[in-house]
């Protein structure tokens, strides 16, 4: 947050039922601040020595000579620093006042001041403004005395508001640390969920193929035949495996039988419908879920995936068995693929291409 967007909120916050209730506390009251007042030409008088002895202290300090480390910035606290002390003795604590309390606390912090060293800046000030003013003629000796308290409380009083800037900082880091934190938490769990989600997949996926595996298709045929039946609607299942395979892999070598596994795969997804589930049983045997569809709807589908291999793989042919489930029974998931499975079986009994259903 920057400072004038800390300083709005501070002010914001400082109403005058606030503030009259702050001077109360610090016994800022009318009287204090004349007393101040009637010292208003002394510290004219003496502000520039008063500011010079102040930095000469405060530069002897290492932690605030880090801090003041260029002519520049001593040259800009010189000048505010000037307009403070003149500010002590103008017989005013208003709004406008506090404002500018309020902003000293936020460059001090912004020029990462410690809250003890102004502390302590504040206690040299105190000292060094009281040396110049016993030294400087001026009001009655006697108004010395009740200048000093009232310069004392009013001194409080404005470490009270520059406290209010610092607390107001710590608070906002603390915020925003929180904030952060949340952030990762949330970044760290939606990166969590998606590896999680990827790695689910992949242990439903197929390593040579990627169709979906056995236990997908265990999982998708109960929850399909479950919802099919809840609407009243057919659901097929297409199983077939490749004909004569093992001469692929005896007369060609394994990694030619899985190139032919991986381009049978290829054109089976190309061939599916986007809400059907193509699998790889297991070795060179396939099924597809033909999600809310009939007998012929699956030998539709055997159809286009026959034409697309015979056009792809010349010389490789398959032998397909459909069963359907529902409308009228539906039965389990096990009991379907079983069916599926004798038919295929029945269909390789005659060479090239068949269907069974």
């Amino acid at each position: 947050m920057h400072d004038a967007e800390r300083l709005q909120r501070l002010t914001v916050n400082l109403t005058d039922r606030e503030l009259a209730h702050r001077r109360r506390l610090h016994r800022v009251d009318d009287e204090s601040l004349a007393a101040l007042a009637r010292f208003r030409e002394v510290a004219t008088a003496v502000v520039d020595g008063v500011v010079a002895d102040f930095y000469r202290h405060e530069l002897a300090i290492p932690e605030v000579a880090a801090v003041i480390d260029d002519p520049a910035t001593l040259h800009r606290l010189h000048v505010a620093q000037r307009k403070y002390v003149l500010d002590l003795f103008e017989g005013r604590c208003d709004c406008g006042y506090v404002e500018n309390r309020l902003h000293i606390g936020c460059v001090h912090e912004r020029l990462g001041i410690e809250p003890r060293l102004y502390l302590a800046a504040m206690h040299q000030l105190r000292e060094t403004i009281g040396d110049h003013l016993a030294r400087r003629a001026g009001p009655p000796p006697a108004d010395l005395p009740a200048a000093l308290r009232a310069l004392d409380r009013l001194l409080s009083f404005d470490t009270s508001l520059v406290m209010d800037t610092y607390i107001a900082t710590l608070l906002d880091e603390v915020e925003q640390s929180r904030r952060q934190v949340e952030d990762y938490a949330q970044n760290l769990e939606r990166k969590v969920a998606r590896r999680t989600r990827q790695l689910e997949e992949l242990a439903r996926r197929d390593p040579l193929t990627d169709l979906y595996n056995p236990r997908a298709l265990h999982e998708n045929l109960k929850r399909d035949l479950a919802h099919a039946k809840r609407r009243g609607r057919p659901l097929s299942l297409m199983y077939f495996d490749i004909d004569d395979f093992k001469l692929v892999n005896d007369s060609r070598g394994h990694q030619a039988g899985d190139e032919v596994l991986k381009a049978v795969a290829g054109v089976l997804r190309r061939t599916c419908r986007e809400e059907d589930l193509p699998c790889r049983y297991g070795g060179d045997e396939f099924c597809v879920v033909v999600v809310d569809g009939d007998l012929a709807s699956a030998e539709s589908l055997s159809q286009r995936f026959i034409a697309a291999l015979g056009e792809e793989l010349p010389g490789i042919t398959v032998s397909i068995g459909l069963a359907q489930a529902g409308p009228d029974h539906y039965g389990t998931a096990d009991d379907l693929i079983g069916r599926a499975d004798r038919l295929m079986y029945e269909a390789k009994k005659q060479p090239g291409f068949q269907i069974r259903s």
